[in-house]
């Protein structure tokens, strides 16, 4: 029998938690039927560099080779209730964490009435995705 260390098991049930509460708290303030916008980021790991230069210097290729030097967010909110409803975090790159973010949503009770993006996710291929929403 092969068994997880301890450290992983309870970072799971911590993310297990964190994310139930999160479910409830939705419920609670009523948050079903939502007009949302989302947007995704870079935080840099460094404090050499910045992601907004990066990425304007490199446009899409701003994904460094070997050493990891950002961390990657999407986050989703409601406009309505101003709460976040979905996000994602990635080490990889952007797509990544908008993908995580979106897998959140699918095990969350909510229906999107529309969604405000910027360019990169306009699209056919992202814009799929969130039929399924």
């Amino acid at each position: 029998m092969v068994t997880k260390p301890l450290n992983v098991c309870i970072i799971r049930e911590v993310e297990m938690a964190i994310f139930n509460s999160h479910v409830l708290i939705l419920q609670k303030k009523g948050v079903r039927k939502i007009n949302a916008c989302g947007d995704g980021t870079g935080y840099s790991l460094t404090i050499k560099k910045h992601y907004a230069t990066v990425t304007m210097k490199k446009k899409d290729k701003a994904k460094p080779k070997g050493k990891k030097t950002f961390v990657y967010s999407f986050k989703m909110l409601d406009l309505e209730s101003k709460m976040y409803v979905a996000y994602g975090m990635s080490l990889k790159s952007e797509k990544q964490a908008f993908d995580r973010a979106m897998k959140m949503l699918e095990y969350i009770d909510v229906e999107m009435k529309s969604v405000r993006l910027d360019r990169y996710y306009s699209f056919p291929s992202y814009v799929d995705k969130f039929e399924r929403c």
